[in-house]
Order: structure tokens, then C-alpha cells, then sequence
């Protein structure tokens, strides 16, 4: 299921920089993104 979701043109522009180098689609870095902070946020013991 897709869910369209308002994020800020600065967080677009450097997804779509970073995308590039990653070989990610922008939805792809934002999902990236998404999954490493939530990650570390249910993981605050790890550095």
C-alpha cells in the first residue's frame, strides 16, 4: 500500500543528490532514511 506523504523541498533536493551517488530512487533514499532512524531510535544502546 502507497501512502502520499508532504515532505520538505530540502529534504527532497538532498535525497535526490544522495539518491544518485546510492543508485536509489528518491522514494527509495527517503524509505532508506526512514528505516536507518528508526533503527537507531529503537536501538539507542548502539553507537
Amino acid at each position: 500500500m502507497t501512502t502520499a506523504v508532504r515532505v520538505s523541498e530540502n529534504l527532497v533536493r538532498e535525497a535526490r543528490l544522495i539518491s544518485a551517488v546510492d543508485n536509489r530512487s528518491v522514494t527509495g533514499q527517503i524509505e532508506h532514511w526512514a528505516r536507518v532512524g528508526k533503527s537507531a531510535e529503537d536501538n539507542p544502546e548502539l553507537t
